[in-house]
């Protein structure tokens, strides 16, 4: 009951900026998780991925040496 002590405008400004802080604390919150997804893509594609082409070139090999054995 509180809300209708204002005239509609007052009700609308103060609805709006509500709104509007949401949708600005939602995508600061965005932009930080996506901080954190890049963070990871590198880790992964710094550490991850040329461990895993390693291991794949000694499968590769000890097929090959099985084949020829």
């Amino acid at each position: 009951m509180f809300l209708r002590n204002f005239n509609i405008g007052s009700r609308l400004t103060i609805s709006f900026g509500i709104l509007a802080l949401l949708i600005v604390l939602q995508g600061l919150f965005s932009l930080s998780k996506m901080a954190s997804m890049q963070d990871k893509e590198k880790e992964i594609t710094g550490e991850w991925m040329p461990s895993l082409e390693a291991i794949g070139k000694l499968n590769l090999s000890l097929m090959r040496f099985r084949i020829f054995a």
